[in-house]
């Protein structure tokens, strides 16, 4: 707007449906929502007048550009269990497979989100005879900062125990209270600074690369996913899945249930003597 002499703020419906389909051709129907969304509220903060983002005009074009662009949104694929299992058995006994090992399965036993995992310090982690608390002092559902346990019991294979794995990376890295959980690790097996959200997708891609599972179709949130996915293969009640792995609403979480019973027994194609 403003490069056409307007101003987003002030701008009439005209203005705005004339922005609209002009950023239709490069910018996905999402993010314009979330822009005519932020000129509201921008609107409201700086005018207190309520702008005409919500005017019909423009909820009627915003209806034709999802119909005419709108696209499906890209879900990374879930990693399984029997998936994490064959990536444990692949990675190496050096200080980055042992990290990598670690992560992999405490971010599917726990149902971690990308900016937990790496926002996580050595005092965080608290172990116990059942297992181990990992504090939470901040998530994308707690900004306040109130705080969260996540406990995570024993594993029933020590190959893949989460609370042995964690306990052994811990060891490795000799990372002292206030330092970060999880590190970067030099070629030479040296234990740096705190892993970014970015060296975490590289990680989770390697390690399915590893077991030839195409990268591309998974990434972080892959290991969160699985969680709920194998719970719901399991029978696990949505309201337990939905505690485990911190969701806000049932209906993100139902997503995942429909994944895991897509070949229970109530699929219809395996009823009809095929």
């Amino acid at each position: 707007m403003v490069e056409r002499g307007l101003d987003p703020l002030a701008a009439e419906p005209e203005a705005i449906v004339l922005y609209l389909t002009d950023r239709a051709r490069t910018l996905k129907p999402q993010t314009l929502r979330r822009r005519l969304t932020s000129i509201g509220i921008m609107t409201v903060m700086k005018t207190g007048a309520e702008g005409h983002h919500r005017h019909p005009a423009v909820n009627e074009v915003m209806k034709g550009i999802r119909r005419t662009h709108g696209v499906a949104p890209v879900q990374k694929r879930a990693l399984m269990t029997r998936d994490v299992r064959r990536i444990v058995s692949e990675l190496p006994e050096s200080v980055q497979g042992i990290r990598d090992r670690a992560i992999i399965v405490v971010a599917l036993a726990g149902g971690f989100r990308r900016s937990e995992l790496v926002g996580l310090n050595v005092d965080d982690v608290e172990f116990v005879e059942a297992g181990v608390v990992i504090k939470l002092r901040r998530s994308k559902v707690d900004q306040e900062g109130r705080g969260v346990d996540v406990a995570l019991k024993h594993g029933s294979v020590a190959e893949t125990c989460p609370v042995r794995l964690l306990r052994r990376w811990m060891e490795v890295s000799g990372a002292d209270a206030g330092q970060p959980l999880f590190r970067r690790v030099s070629r030479a097996g040296r234990c740096l600074g705190r892993l970014t959200g970015a060296g975490l997708s590289v990680i989770v891609k390697r390690c399915c690369a590893a077991v030839a599972l195409n990268p591309d179709l998974y990434g972080p949130h892959s290991c969160r996913s699985g969680l709920a996915t194998e719970c719901a293969a399991n029978s696990v009640p949505i309201h337990e899945i939905q505690r485990a792995g911190r969701w806000a609403s049932v209906a993100t979480v139902a997503r995942y249930v429909r994944a895991g019973s897509l070949f229970d027994d109530g699929n219809a194609s395996g009823r009809i003597g095929l």
